[in-house]
């Protein structure tokens, strides 16, 4: 019944965590597009000429580095949130029965390092991006 419960638990975050990732995306995409309309618009609206580079999307801008800089940072938080709660919830269950669970341990290690990896590769694009 105890893995069950952590089985569930791991489910439910996991569908959190993939929802919460898309939404921000979206989000960022959404305010990103509508900032775009306002300044055509009021560009419009004053009579001045529209640059037809802002209306291409054909080679990669400036913002969709900060699109890649965020899905590193939301992946990384998440996969060592993630990985840190399921490490704990590992180690409870097993000191409540008494012994120490080596099977997952390794594997939530391995989720550790794959987030904070993420992480660096945030950090060190935003250094990047910033020069």
């Amino acid at each position: 019944m105890n893995y069950q419960i952590c089985n569930l638990l791991t489910f439910i975050a996991v569908i959190f965590f993939v929802l919460g990732f898309v939404s921000i995306v979206m989000w960022f995409k959404k305010k990103e597009g509508e900032r775009k309309t306002n300044i055509i618009l009021s560009a419009l609206e004053k009579g001045q000429t529209i640059d037809p580079e802002l209306l291409r999307s054909d080679k990669p801008h400036k913002s969709e580095s900060k699109y890649t800089l965020l899905a590193l940072l939301v992946c990384g938080a998440g996969v060592s949130i993630f990985a840190a709660l399921a490490s704990t919830i590992i180690i409870i269950g097993g000191a409540s029965q008494g012994s120490f669970p080596k099977d997952g341990v390794i594997p939530c290690a391995l989720l550790i390092a794959i987030g904070a990896s993420l992480l660096l590769g945030y950090f060190k694009g935003k250094k990047i991006l910033k020069d």
